[in-house]
């Protein structure tokens, strides 16, 4: 693991936004990053009551102030990008996805708009508005295929 003077060292001054923050792996790299002494951290979720809690849990500042916390869908490219470009972030963290395969499975849609589309709309975002980096956190499980 990387330590969190490093992290702090490699990202000072640059604006983060965690796509996916209100999410379990979301959630930790926000902590991870704030407990570096990053300031400059947005947090973009879907779930309004998993920010709510995120904001709640965060003992920074930077999680008080109105505009750190962002609710939208990866699903929604236009507002993606609108917020994109209102924010300007230097870099995007995105952990956005469903995870849990056994209900992915029942809802195949579901899993392939937000987890496949959702993730080409924030790449494309970020390339409409210039972001030169992203890092895309997966947590994709390896599971047998069953064809039907």
């Amino acid at each position: 693991l990387v330590s969190t003077e490093k992290i702090g060292r490699y990202f000072a001054g640059s604006k983060i936004l965690i796509v996916g923050a209100g999410g379990t792996i979301g959630s930790a790299v926000a902590r991870r990053l704030l407990n570096s002494g990053l300031k400059d951290v947005l947090f973009l979720d879907r779930d309004e009551s998993a920010l709510h809690a995120l904001a709640l849990g965060l003992s920074s500042e930077a999680a008080s102030h109105s505009d750190s916390c962002i609710v939208a869908d990866v699903k929604d490219f236009e507002g993606l990008n609108e917020i994109f470009a209102k924010y300007k972030p230097d870099l995007v963290i995105h952990a956005a996805a469903l995870k849990h395969l056994v209900i992915v499975e029942r809802f195949p849609r579901e899993g392939y708009v937000t987890n496949v589309i959702g993730t080409l709309n924030v790449l494309n975002a970020a390339k409409a508005n210039h972001i030169s980096q992203v890092v895309n956190i997966s947590t994709d499980k390896a599971a047998n295929l069953t064809l039907r």
